[in-house]
């Protein structure tokens, strides 16, 4: 795989996660940003940081 295209994908695969990151930190209320699914999890405001 040439580096230019190995770049590329790299580049589109963050902006697909940077994507999906905005839209549930858009959804998540400031109030719960504390919210862990587990208690040995990371907060989401961890996360979000």
């Amino acid at each position: 795989m040439h580096t230019s295209s190995l770049q590329q994908n790299i580049l589109a695969e963050l902006d697909h996660e940077l994507a999906n990151t905005r839209r549930i930190l858009e959804r998540v209320p400031y109030e719960q940003a504390d919210y862990k699914p587990h208690p040995k999890s990371m907060g989401l405001w961890q996360l979000a940081t």
